[in-house]
This record gives C-alpha cells, structure tokens and sequence, in this order.
C-alpha cells in the first residue's frame, strides 16, 4: 500500500492536517500471483485495491483537497491509464458553510516485490526473503547473438 501511504503523507504535507484529522484503509483488494524474475528479486504479485480517504470537516467544500488527489495521481500514478483503472468516487458533504466531510475511493495497483534476506520473514522456495524493491537488471551490452533473425536478410 505504497501508494496510499504516500498519497496520505502528501495530502498532510499539503494541508497542515494532522493525521488524527482523517482515516486511510484498503479494502476489496486482490492479489495477482506472478513471481517474475527482476534480477535482484521477485515481483511475488501484483495488489490491486481500493484506497479510501475519509477526511472529517474539512475546511471549506473540499475542492482545492479533489484537485490535490487529482494532481498527486497524475504525477505519481502514471500508470493508471495503462492499467485500466477508474478515477476516483468522491462523496462530499457540506457540514455547514465552512467545512465538509470527504470520502474518496481510489483504485490502486502496484507491484510487491521481495528480495532475498537471510534474515527475512517471508519462505519461499527453500529460502528466505523480505519486502524490498527489487529494482530491475537492465542489461548494457550484448556480448553475442547466434541464430538466424526471422526475415533478415
């Protein structure tokens, strides 16, 4: 829930609320099972999941707190068109004329990616592993290449 933790993280920053002043969960998530090799570790799975924002009496009616979910998604979520995730559902209710109640559902996914440790917690495949990013090995050079290229010449 990387994604949640630092879109909460932000909308604090942003905002001076404290984090007493609204709640964060996940819920209907799935995990996806792929166990692809990056090199330095293992994408174990893919969670997708819907992150929830409540936030109690917000000052104002909660459109400059839309447009900073909006902006955070769009600089740090640029997948989402790729992955065919819906926008955001958000419920605003005016308390009175100077705060509102909002509650915003916004769906998530993201890799989860171990990398071996000796003192992991996680056994897997006659080893141990911990919650890391892996990064990916990207490779810089290509020393041969045998074999006929399909319609070369």
């Amino acid at each position: 829930m990387r994604k949640l933790t630092a879109l909460c993280r932000a909308i604090e920053e942003a905002t001076r609320l404290p984090r007493s002043g609204f709640d964060a969960w996940a819920e209907l998530g799935t995990l996806e099972l792929s166990g692809r090799n990056l090199g330095a570790g293992v994408e174990i799975c893919r969670f997708q999941y819907n992150g929830v924002l409540w936030v109690r009496r917000y000052p104002g009616d909660g459109s400059d707190l839309l447009a900073l979910v909006a902006a955070w998604l769009r600089d740090n979520d640029p997948d989402r068109d790729d992955l065919g995730l819906d926008d955001p559902d958000v419920n605003v209710e005016l308390n009175d004329p100077f705060s509102a109640d909002v509650d915003i559902s916004i769906r998530f996914e993201e890799s989860v990616e171990i990398t071996p440790d000796p003192r992991g917690n996680i056994p897997w495949g006659g080893r141990l592993w911990r919650v890391a990013d892996a990064g990916v090995d990207v490779a810089e050079r290509l020393d041969a290449l045998h074999g006929d290229v399909a319609g070369g010449r």
